[in-house]
């Protein structure tokens, strides 16, 4: 994962010049450490002096280090009084050090998994202690936030109430795959073939239009997952520390680590290249602190046809039937190791093998609520795009220590005009919560009778953008600025952009913009009821802000 160039918000001290201005290719590496006895009992009180961390072999030097294995209530952040035609994306800092964050996921999941993932995913909630800081999302036709980080436990209960078993087109299970192969080999008798011997053209054009469907569901599952991924560590990374994703699913159809571009080739070869899109995810988990907690919906499964195949007759030869049972073992075995890969990749613990979902979901809140906090500089760092790898080893015993394994040392390209206008509409469709990447507040003034066009001011948190050094030794930042605007159908009515170029020489951001970095948009709408959503990006930094904003325009004819 690509590491950040800066330091958490919340640990950034006041007129800190480096956390605005990139000088050097130098990276700040921040990994969360949850460290656990062989008897899976947290360790408590460990200091820098325990740990030693290695990145590609070389010993680091740890440069910041915060203990979060005790219970640390903050006071509730104070309530933002702004002006009526003023709006913010400040996230209110949760009362712990963890934010849980629980994805109940629909089209990885077939049908027949969803209700009983319902009901477990309840009782987890019921039995949750009080004080977790826990938010819940569903990624269904669409990615929902059903419910924003609360401490409520009644609230949340009530949201996840709310979440129905939904068919999903792109997921297909055991018995579904096994009715098309069905068909097939029906077909094939019907063609002559008796599904002996050589098949006919026909037999192996149906053949390859069934698994060239089959890959394409698994295609676009892939992207939408991804692009859902990026999505919330979009919306959570404003929060301070460390998150914990806990993701109900029946399959994660991706891979990350030093294997990824191998694993793409051999799985999706001739087909369009994942690698970016995986690297970016990758990039924004790391950049919002996310462990991955897989919970496997399957549960106990038993060898065999008959396990998952009920309620129909398999019809097929023995070799067919050997064929559907590897065929089986082969999805489970992969959807296995590519929770394993990705828990162990961001620091998590994938949970497999358990009709007790429940308690699986429960323990994965409570095995990340209690880390330590390591942040060092590469000794040497090069932006090559490969993967650094990172050992942490504990000098305080025999200690199980769960952490991210490495990231992508990718090349800083800030992005085009247009690539960064398609990473911000990504985060702006109706129904996505504001990203908090980058922080910021907007003034929205309608039409008056002084001025015909809609007028937006921005201001961005100075530390939340980044400015780079330039030729003539100023310092300078690209603020890319996009408007969306849905009428009270729904139906898109407006999309407007520009780029801003914002500058310095002298002192430091917050010295400069004292009131926020600033950013301006204008343009006209008729007569009408509209949601707007206004955001913004980094170029630098492919940090991401975006408030939703509901706006009126009366008619003054």
């Amino acid at each position: 994962m690509p590491a950040q160039s800066q330091s958490p918000p919340s640990q950034r001290p006041a007129g800190d010049e480096a956390a605005t201005v990139i000088k050097s290719q130098s990276r700040l590496v921040i990994v969360d450490v949850v460290a656990r006895d062989p008897k899976g009992r947290l360790i408590v009180g460990l200091k820098p002096e325990n740990f030693q961390v290695m990145e590609n072999g070389a010993p680091q030097k740890i440069s910041f280090f915060e203990d979060h294995t005790s219970v640390k209530v903050r006071p509730p952040a104070p309530k933002i009084q702004l002006p009526s035609n003023q709006y913010t994306n400040y996230p209110v800092d949760p009362p712990k050090d963890t934010l849980n964050i629980v994805l109940f996921d629909l089209i990885n999941t077939p049908t027949r998994d969803q209700n009983y993932a319902r009901k477990e995913m309840l009782k987890a909630l019921e039995n949750l202690p009080k004080g977790h800081e826990l938010a819940l999302f569903v990624l269904g036709s669409k990615l929902q936030m059903i419910q924003g980080p609360s401490g409520d436990s009644e609230a949340l209960i009530a949201a996840a109430r709310t979440v129905l078993a939904t068919p999903s087109r792109m997921v297909q299970d055991h018995t579904q795959i096994a009715g098309e192969n069905d068909r097939l080999l029906a077909l094939q008798q019907q063609a002559g073939s008796g599904g002996f011997g050589a098949p006919s053209p026909v037999d192996e054009q149906l053949r390859v239009a069934l698994t060239k469907e089959q890959a394409n569901l698994t295609e676009t599952r892939l992207e939408y997952t991804l692009s859902s991924i990026e999505a919330i560590a979009r919306i959570v990374s404003g929060y301070a520390g460390r998150k914990n994703l806990i993701w109900i699913t029946a399959g994660i159809p991706f891979q990350i680590g030093p294997d990824m571009k191998a694993d793409m080739y051999h799985r999706w070869r001739d087909r369009r290249e994942f690698a970016p899109l995986l690297e970016r995810a990758e990039s924004l988990l790391s950049d919002a602190q996310i462990a991955i907690y897989p919970v496997d919906v399957s549960g106990l499964t038993l060898q065999g046809v008959d396990s998952s195949f009920s309620g129909r007759t398999f019809t097929g030869s023995g070799k067919a039937h050997g064929t559907a049972i590897q065929d089986q073992n082969d999805e489970e075995w992969n959807n296995r190791v590519a929770m394993k890969n990705l828990a162990e990749e961001t620091g998590g613990k994938a949970f497999f093998g358990t009709n007790d979902i429940a308690a699986a979901i429960g323990d994965g809140i409570e095995l990340g609520s209690r880390y330590y906090t390591i942040a060092y500089t590469p000794s040497s760092f090069k932006a090559d795009g490969k993967y650094r790898s990172i050992k942490i080893e504990s000098t305080h015993g025999e200690l199980e220590l769960k952490y991210r394994k490495g990231y992508i040392a990718s090349a800083d390209r800030p992005p085009s005009g247009t690539e960064a206008a398609q990473l911000l509409a990504s985060s702006m469709q109706i129904g996505v919560p504001a990203s908090t990447a980058m922080v910021m507040k907007v003034q929205v003034l309608p039409p008056d009778n002084e001025h015909k066009s809609i007028r937006v001011d921005y201001a961005f948190a100075p530390r939340d953008v980044v400015f780079t050094e330039t030729a003539d030794h100023r310092r300078r930042a690209t603020l890319d600025l996009l408007a969306v605007v849905w009428n009270d159908k729904g139906q898109p009515a407006l999309s407007t952009s520009n780029t801003e170029e914002v500058g310095f020489k002298d002192g430091t951001a917050e010295d400069n913009f004292k009131a926020g970095v600033p950013g301006h948009q204008e343009f006209t709408l008729a007569a009408g009821k509209y949601l707007l959503c206004l955001g913004a990006m980094d170029r630098a930094t492919q940090r991401i802000g975006t408030v939703w904003v509901p706006l009126v325009i009366e008619n003054t004819k």
